[in-house]
């Protein structure tokens, strides 16, 4: 969900979908923490023969660019769909890019006592910065366990969201063609 759209949907006093458990932790930033395969392992990782190269720095912010970038394409693709069809109709889309992970998530955080704290989690929301707007988009990064007990619950918010969204489908399309200080004046 971008920025923009979770503006409009506060402007016009929507309840957002509860899309991860309420206990799910909110990251800035993600780094990867990489260990070398035990000799003889046989993970899928190493049966592909050499190792991909893991002392990139950027690797983990690419690969929270890529599905915002897929659910970028999959939104400006349903809206020309969209307008092709039938352009008398508002449209706005909902998308959650999600990144599953085959392996462990954890995530560092300093506790009250100023102690740092780290957690293994299933789960993390990460605000991805999308360009030089301060727009950004919220990636879910999934563990395969985490995704597991979160599919149905987030599938059934996201469509309750939907239902109590549809009276207020044109206003959230207009809304989206607005800066931010258009939309608080207008809406």
């Amino acid at each position: 969900m971008t920025r923009s759209f979770a503006l409009a949907a506060q402007f016009l006093e929507l309840t957002l979908p509860q899309l991860l458990p309420s206990d799910t932790l909110y990251a800035d930033s993600v780094i990867a923490g990489f260990v070398e395969d035990p000799p003889g392992d046989q993970t899928p990782s190493s049966k592909r023969g050499k190792p991909k190269e893991q002392s990139d720095p950027t690797s983990p912010h690419s690969a929270l660019l890529q599905p915002v970038s897929a659910a970028s394409a999959l939104d400006t693709d349903f809206f020309n769909t969209a307008l092709t069809a039938r352009p008398e109709i508002a449209t706005a889309t909902a998308l959650l890019p999600v990144v599953l992970l085959r392996g462990r998530l954890f995530a560092y955080t300093v506790a009250a006592d100023l102690q740092d704290e780290l957690l293994e989690v299933g789960a993390l929301l990460v605000s991805v910065p999308t360009d030089n707007e301060d727009r950004s988009t919220l990636v879910a990064v999934l563990t395969e366990e985490g995704a597991k007990a979160v599919w149905k619950p987030m599938l059934n918010a996201a469509h309750q969201f939907c239902v109590s969204a549809l009276p207020h489908a044109r206003r959230i399309a207009n809304a989206l063609t607005m800066n931010e200080s258009e939309m608080e004046k207008n809406i």
